[in-house]
């Protein structure tokens, strides 16, 4: 097996554990689908709960380009028991999206997956949310990722190219390059996983 493939089995099999053990999340992942740091995932649900602590009543969250994994609105219900409506553009994608979601007794009814138009991706999923919950609370989405030929600089260093997406594990997009690559130990987090 070659190295970048073995890679993106062990991160798989890593992140699928992770989903099962912490948070009683069942995953699965395509071929050719990012596969998510969860740790980066749970820090930034943490922020957002953290924000949106005066909130009463239960919870909805919007994300947009969810993905195959899903990964937010399955982190954020099995976390917080937080309603998400899960946008996407690709159709594969959002099939990938409703299998995970499916495969959570009791998701189905709290996570709606929906296609949108990449070009209305917002409006779209905004009118979606809003024939179901009563309220949006916050909106959610992950960084976008570059073919290395658009890519404005490189802040963020090894991000992987759109032909070589699927089969690396997304990058650790917290600290820019000076510092992933230097020596020094990374400067510590003010969040807290609570």
């Amino acid at each position: 097996m070659a190295p970048l493939r073995r890679r993106r089995v062990q991160l798989v099999s890593l992140t699928r554990v992770l989903l099962s053990d912490d948070f009683g999340v069942r995953w699965s992942l395509p071929p050719g689908a990012l596969c998510p740091a969860v740790p980066n995932r749970v820090r930034c649900l943490c922020v957002v709960r953290r924000l949106l602590r005066p909130v009463p009543g239960p919870v909805c969250g919007l994300d947009i380009g969810t993905g195959a994994s899903c990964i937010y609105p399955l982190l954020g219900r099995a976390m917080f028991g937080w309603r998400f409506v899960a946008a996407d553009a690709d159709p594969s994608a959002v099939d990938a999206a409703l299998r995970n979601v499916r495969l959570n007794s009791g998701f189905e009814a709290a996570i709606r997956v929906v296609r949108v138009s990449g070009d209305t991706a917002l409006t779209d999923a905004l009118r979606a949310a809003h024939e179901t919950e009563p309220a949006v609370h916050f909106c959610i989405c992950n960084p976008p990722f570059f073919d290395r030929s658009e890519r404005p600089d490189d802040t963020f260093g090894d991000a992987p190219a759109a032909d070589d997406a699927g089969a690396a594990a997304e990058p650790d997009r917290k600290r820019p390059r000076a510092i992933a690559n230097s020596s020094r130990p990374a400067p510590k987090s003010r969040l807290s996983n609570t």
